[in-house]
């Protein structure tokens, strides 16, 4: 029977744990091409807002204004989510 050699246990230091109470704005942002001020003053809770982005599409997302990261649009359930694709 092989002998079982317990593994020392690893510290990481991350000095960002520390500041996991700061609250950031997250922005996913996407163009929409030819919308009017006209349109704008007309929308309304369920109002559809058709984009120009194709499916698949990535976008930005933007953290404090800053670009960290790339995403995808998805509908999980009856809600619109984010899937992230690359961390910058």
């Amino acid at each position: 029977m092989a002998e079982v050699i317990e593994q020392p246990t690893v510290t990481v230091n991350n000095p960002l744990k520390k500041l996991g109470w700061i609250p950031l704005t997250v922005c996913l942002e996407t163009v929409l091409e030819r919308f009017s001020v006209q349109e704008l003053l007309h929308l309304a809770p369920g109002s559809i807002v058709q984009g120009t982005i194709p499916a698949g599409a990535q976008i930005p997302v933007l953290v404090n204004g800053k670009l960290m990261a790339w995403a995808k649009l998805d509908v999980v359930g009856d809600h619109l989510a984010a899937r992230i694709t690359e961390l910058l």
